[in-house]
């Protein structure tokens, strides 16, 4: 049976054992996943900004070397309370023996779960780390003693056909469809936060946040998505005649966001949209590289595809059909940045600064001045 067609419904199981004990009030102990990823990266940053907490970093041993270079950048004072746990969200007990991750579960006493896998490989594939590491955090949260969550979920869990039509996504809306989805990321993280809402429910304190199109705003050239699709149009010399509206987050704002939601005892048990209001089109992007002496044209989404050298994995957001023939960029049509409603993160923040959004013009314009300056 295709994908497109599969009703992850049936996917949504969490362990009748896992159920959360009596809740502690300590806060100094924080467990983080994904932190040499490009969120978990800029969180970690943000959660040394509490006064002398503890952080626990699970970091696969092939990982360790990034994780140093990471580190490096850090004062001694903040690298002495970072601590390395071994593991993989992979695997049963995130790699550990059950006497270390009892240990563990002992310790901490909350966590931030950021890690996932981000690609375009079928569900299958995605749901051993993205899954099945999800519920074995929430095991975590659960054992010794109740630990808030934070779980970075994505807008991409209300993006599945029976939606298309949709005008707006409120934060609240049940997420009732399990067919349709596009692809296998946004599959396993809809199964991913359906199994959170059943810890939710069990009573475990959960905060999900749902962030839109992260973009970095410390480093050039940056390591994120909007680079890597303005380079791929630089390099061609072209667009897909595509109608995309997006709203871009800086992920330093996105991380004060989640620091700020995660001290209010009232967002628990609450999801939270964090999307730019303030979008941007494709055609208004082409115009500003192009104002700044680039030559870029709109061609038709079929001869954009055609035009793209196969197999490489980098292009497949362009070419890999998630539903229906039509790739994932060609769905994202239907689900532009503005219907996702952010009223509940709005009214939670509105008095940290961490709901004042810059204006996407704003932040590509920046990606564009370094396309036209001379390191570039």
């Amino acid at each position: 049976m295709d994908d497109s067609e599969r009703d992850f419904s049936q996917e949504v199981v969490l362990e009748e054992d896992i159920r959360p004990l009596e809740l502690t009030t300590n806060r100094e102990n924080i467990f983080l996943t994904g932190a040499t990823g490009f969120v978990g990266s800029h969180l970690l940053e943000e959660l040394l900004k509490e006064k002398d907490v503890q952080i626990y970093c699970l970091c696969r041993p092939q990982s360790q070397n990034i994780f140093f270079q990471q580190l490096s950048n850090l004062s001694e004072h903040e690298r002495k309370r970072i601590h390395i746990v071994l593991g993989d969200l992979a695997q049963p007990l995130l790699g550990m023996t059950q006497e270390q991750f009892t240990s563990l579960s002992g310790t901490i006493d909350l966590v931030y779960h950021c890690g996932a896998q981000v690609s375009l490989h079928g569900y299958e594939q995605m749901a051993k780390s993205t899954v099945n590491g999800t519920q074995e955090i929430i095991r975590l949260a659960c054992q010794i003693k109740r630990k808030p969550l934070c779980y970075l979920s994505s807008v991409g869990v209300y993006m599945s056909s029976s939606n298309m039509a949709k005008d707006i996504f409120q934060e609240d809306d049940p997420l009732n469809n399990g067919k349709g989805l596009f692809g296998g990321y946004t599959q396993s993280k809809w199964v991913a936060e359906k199994i959170v809402h059943i810890a939710r429910e069990r009573g475990l304190p959960v905060v999900i946040f749902r962030p839109g199109r992260l973009v970095s705003d410390d480093s050039f050239p940056p390591k994120d998505n909007l680079w890597r699709v303005l380079s791929l149009f630089l390099k061609k010399g072209c667009v897909p005649d595509l109608n995309l509206v997006m709203g871009f987050v800086p992920v330093k704002l996105a991380c004060k966001a989640i620091r700020f939601l995660m001290k209010q005892s009232t967002t628990f048990g609450r999801a939270f949209n964090f999307v730019n209001p303030h979008t941007i089109t494709l055609q208004e992007i082409v115009d500003m590289l192009n104002r700044v002496g680039e030559r870029i044209r709109i061609i038709s989404s079929f001869d954009w595809k055609s035009s793209l050298p196969a197999g490489e994995s980098a292009l497949q957001i362009f070419t890999r059909p998630v539903f229906n023939e039509l790739s994932y960029y060609e769905c994202m049509q239907a689900f532009p940045d503005n219907k996702f409603s952010c009223k509940n993160a709005r009214e939670a923040l509105a008095q940290t600064g961490a709901f004042s959004f810059p204006k996407s013009h704003t932040i590509v314009e920046t990606y564009v001045n370094y396309v036209n300056s001379p390191v570039f």
